[in-house]
């Protein structure tokens, strides 16, 4: 067990000193300076029930490289590895990165035994303190890199969910909304694995006014236009101190009801009562960016007076983003937009139109599935027909101008993002 920062060995190879983009899993004697840009929480396996903690070092050359400690290593090293610190890396034994987790030829990550020499090169250093940021001030134009500490009130805890992501790894996760004094557009936090737990609990049994929670290294996600989302070193403090965290204890007591009116609006979206109450047009229009919340969804119901066909645009594009390609359809291929592998090139659609009811009228985009369900057609036999020139819009035109159906409509992903709020649609029925 090591009771400083260096571990001596004897070699018989003088390590050289070399960058981690040059590390292989068969290479022996080197020497890195690297800094410790994140170390996880102690996490567990969930095959073989094992406790490991990740590292995370970067070079000055702005390579990265993943470590990992297991078992009784976690306490072993728990002075020597500390967040922020530079350290000298010599001879840790370096184990081959397969599969999807890897992000080049050779890749490979730091383990930790006997022959490995660790120097810190600032062990003065303390420990970086969070570095909490109001919510309007988190810049939009980040990128997965980067990371945020963040104050906030509690407003919702959904309850857990299962997904499976499209690299067939299971997942739990849980939204938190926060929101505090320099934001009208509340945050969502997405809550993942380990941290959907117990802590997770507390704060949905304690949500409200009191509730001011410091969340730490978060990394920006663009769903849902903006949100951010728990990486493996997020930490939740509920009793977070500081000259911030004072002040906004200190709104929150000062305006409670405004706090309480925030915390029933997002459970009226988030659960809502009446579902299939039907708004007006106009009404919809009433709405503006302070008082709408991403999550919001409105059923109107509308015709479409003068349907074009000329609006009409079919092309081929990616089954997972929707964006066009060139590939030949039914081919699969790897998207460069959405980076995922084994995409189909499949017939999308998209019909922009002007809805009316008795009050007015708007103008949506409708996309493949909506199209699907105002025309009553595949998306193949819209794209065969009108590239084909066999479409016959005259009847569907008619049935669209004629015939009232209901339009569920949402705000566009500009209102987290940009706080723009535009509407777009998300379902139709003709029932």
């Amino acid at each position: 067990m090591p009771n400083t920062c260096v571990r001596t060995f004897f070699c018989s190879m003088k390590p050289e000193k070399t960058y981690l983009d040059k590390l292989t899993p068969t290479t022996k004697a080197y020497k890195v300076k690297v800094k410790l840009k994140e170390k996880s929480r102690t996490l567990v396996s969930p095959q073989k029930q094992t406790r490991y903690q990740q590292l995370l070092f970067e070079d000055e050359k702005g390579n990265t490289m993943r470590g990992a400690l297991f078992e009784n290593q976690i306490e072993e090293y728990e002075s020597v590895f500390k967040s922020n610190h530079e350290y000298e890396i010599a001879n840790a034994p370096l184990k081959a990165v397969l599969g999807r987790y890897a992000t080049r030829e050779d890749d490979c990550q730091m383990s930790f035994g006997g022959q490995a020499m660790i120097q810190d090169l600032d062990p003065e250093a303390k420990p970086a303190e969070p570095e909490y940021q109001p919510i309007a001030a988190i810049p939009r134009t980040t990128d997965a890199s980067d990371r945020y500490d963040v104050l906030g009130i509690v407003l919702f805890v959904e309850d857990t969910r299962a997904i499976t992501t499209s690299a067939g790894v299971a997942h739990e996760v849980r939204e938190i909304v926060i929101t505090d004094h320099s934001t009208e557009q509340p945050l969502t936090i997405s809550v993942w694995d380990d941290l959907t737990g117990t802590e997770t609990n507390f704060l949905k049994s304690w949500a409200g006014p009191t509730l001011v929670v410091g969340f730490t290294s978060l990394k920006p996600s663009t769903h849902k236009g903006f949100s951010l989302s728990t990486t493996m070193t997020t930490v939740f403090d509920r009793n977070p101190v500081g000259d911030r965290a004072n002040a906004l204890r200190k709104w929150s007591e000062e305006k409670r009801a405004l706090v309480l009116a925030r915390m029933d609006r997002i459970r009226e979206v988030r659960d809502p009562s009446e579902q299939n109450e039907i708004h007006s047009i106009e009404s919809i229009k009433l709405k503006q960016v302070g008082n709408t919340l991403q999550e919001e969804k409105h059923w109107i119901k509308v015709t479409i007076p003068e349907p074009t066909q000329s609006k009409i645009v079919p092309y081929v594009g990616c089954n997972n983003c929707g964006k066009k390609t060139e590939v030949d359809c039914n081919t699969s291929f790897t998207c460069k937009f959405c980076n995922k592998e084994g995409c189909i090139a499949a017939p999308r659609i998209t019909f922009k139109f002007t809805a009316a009811d008795d009050t007015g009228e708007m103008t949506f985009t409708a996309f493949t599935q909506e199209c699907e369900a105002l025309f009553k057609m595949t998306s193949s036999e819209i794209y065969t027909q009108i590239t084909d020139n066999m479409f016959d819009f005259a009847p569907i035109a008619h049935r669209l101008s004629s015939e009232p159906f209901f339009l569920q409509i949402g705000p566009g992903t500009a209102l987290a993002r940009n706080k723009i709020l535009t509407w777009v649609p998300k379902m139709i029925s003709w029932n």
